[in-house]
């Protein structure tokens, strides 16, 4: 998602990810992106005219934080910025709604599953879009099968059914 938000294209080379992303370091609610800061920074130390950039985001996906690191100091110094206009270009922008109690169609924009102490995996937890746009979080079915194959094989766009059982949203992949 942050890769579609800065306009990267989806077969440009250069790497994505310095810790292997949310799926693989870290887990949601956890500070994933202090091991991505401390990574970049290891690198713009062994190589001064390096830059990386770190984003992260919230758990709707509805706060993004990014920072710009580099070991130099930018061309003409540092600078102010107007961050009041910043923030009102940024919030007359879109707005994604969130729905909690989701139920129809729906598609994977990203997932994770997390596993038990010996290394079984025992719920999926997705963030996807229903058709009409809306955003929505789920639980997977708890079906090893299915853990098993979101662990093996990419499962970002499927297409699935979600549906809340009074408690939580559950969502089911197609197929």
């Amino acid at each position: 998602m942050a890769r579609d938000a800065l306009g990267i294209a989806a077969h440009d080379p250069r790497p994505l990810t310095v810790t292997g992303g949310l799926a693989y370091h870290g887990g949601p609610g956890n500070n994933y992106c202090t091991h991505a800061i401390a990574e970049i920074m290891a690198r713009i130390r062994a190589d001064r005219s390096a830059t990386g950039l770190v984003s992260g985001v919230g758990w709707y996906m509805s706060k993004h934080s990014l920072g710009l690191y580099g070991g130099r100091p930018p061309a003409g110094g540092w600078r102010p910025i107007d961050t009041a206009g910043l923030q009102a270009e940024i919030d007359a922008g879109p707005v994604v709604d969130i729905v909690e109690q989701a139920q129809g169609k729906g598609r994977i924009e990203t997932y994770t599953v997390m596993h038990d102490r010996a290394d079984r995996p025992i719920q999926g937890i997705v963030l996807g879009r229903l058709s009409d746009g809306r955003r929505f979080v789920a639980n997977t079915p708890t079906d090893t099968d299915l853990l098993d194959a979101m662990t093996n094989e990419e499962f970002l766009d499927r297409t699935g059914r979600v549906r809340n059982d009074g408690k939580r949203n559950l969502f089911t992949p197609d197929g």
